[in-house]
C-alpha cells in the first residue's frame, strides 16, 4: 500500500508541476499581449526570470518522470538495482538546475545599498501593493 501511495504522490507531483509551468506560460503570453497594447514595462527583468524558470523546470520534470519509472519497476527494477542511475542521472539533472540558478539567477541579485532596513519612499512607489513598514 505504501508503494502505491508513493507512486500516486509522484504522479500528483508531476501534474501539479506541469500545471505550474502552464500557469507561468499563460502569464508570460498575457504579459506580452499587455505590453503590446501600450503598457509601459517596469525595470524588473520578468522575462529573464521566466526563461530561467522554464530552463530549470525541464531537468526537474525529467527527474520526476524518471522517479516514477523507477518506482513503477519495483524494488528489483533495473533503475533501482543499478546505482549508476542514481549517481549520474539524478545528480547530473540537479547539478544542471543548480548551475542555471547560480549563473543566471544569482547574477541578478545584488545587496541593498542603503544601510538601514527601511525601504525608501521612491522604492515603495514603484510597487503599489507594497506598504511601508516605517515606524510612525
Amino acid at each position: 500500500m505504501g508503494e502505491k501511495t508513493l507512486i500516486a504522490s509522484l504522479f500528483v507531483q508531476i501534474v501539479i508541476f506541469r500545471f505550474s509551468v502552464v500557469t507561468a506560460l499563460l502569464f508570460h503570453t498575457r504579459m506580452i499581449k499587455f505590453l503590446r497594447l501600450g503598457a509601459t514595462q517596469r525595470h524588473i527583468a520578468w522575462q529573464r526570470h521566466l526563461y530561467i524558470l522554464y530552463t530549470s523546470s525541464a531537468p526537474i520534470l525529467i527527474r520526476s518522470i524518471l522517479r516514477v519509472v523507477e518506482y513503477l519497476q519495483g524494488n528489483r527494477g533495473y533503475l533501482t538495482s543499478c546505482e549508476v542511475f542514481i549517481y549520474t542521472i539524478d545528480t547530473f539533472l540537479m547539478a544542471i538546475v543548480m548551475a542555471i540558478f547560480t549563473v543566471w539567477y544569482i547574477g541578478v541579485l545584488r545587496p541593498q545599498e542603503s544601510s538601514n532596513d527601511v525601504t525608501s519612499s521612491s522604492e515603495i512607489s514603484d510597487y503599489p501593493m507594497v506598504q511601508s513598514r516605517r515606524p510612525q
